[in-house]
């Protein structure tokens, strides 16, 4: 099957920053691989302000485990998806078996903020979040890009 060179154009101007020399992983294997292990914490004026929801992240990590390039893709404030942001570029994310210099791991990282009916803020992975619903029978709105 042949891609049009128009799309592919447009695809590319919209992604520029990816490279298709870039390893694709999952983000939970990215999270997995992150130092500290820790999620980020939930902002706690953002807390105070009852601000939940969907942070989606394109990542783009060097061999090496640092952070090169971060993409905001989703947030459900300003103030969540910059705290996000900061966060994931202190990190580093060092993944074995990747050793030549030249090529990166991309992948997009997802994470559900939620307020507890505790009042307590939360930060959950994909996985984590499936067991949360489960628990609370309650929704929660997927990823923009995933509806």
């Amino acid at each position: 099957m042949t891609v049009p060179l128009a799309l592919t154009l447009a695809w590319n101007a919209r992604n520029r920053y990816l490279d298709h020399s870039d390893v694709r992983v999952p983000g939970a294997l990215l999270l997995s691989s992150m130092n500290p292990k820790a999620l980020p914490d939930y902002p706690v004026d953002a807390l105070a302000a009852g601000e939940q929801g969907v942070v989606v992240v394109d990542i783009r990590v060097a061999a090496n485990g640092a952070v090169r390039q971060l993409r905001l893709l989703e947030a459900p404030s300003g103030r969540i998806g910059r705290h996000v942001t900061a966060e994931l570029q202190r990190r580093t994310f060092p993944i074995l078996g990747l050793s030549n210099g030249d090529r990166f791991v991309a992948s997009k990282v997802i994470l559900y903020f939620v307020i507890t009916p505790e009042k307590q803020g939360q930060v959950l992975r994909g996985s984590e979040m499936a067991e949360l619903r489960r628990k609370i029978k309650g929704s929660f709105p997927a990823p923009a890009g995933l509806r």
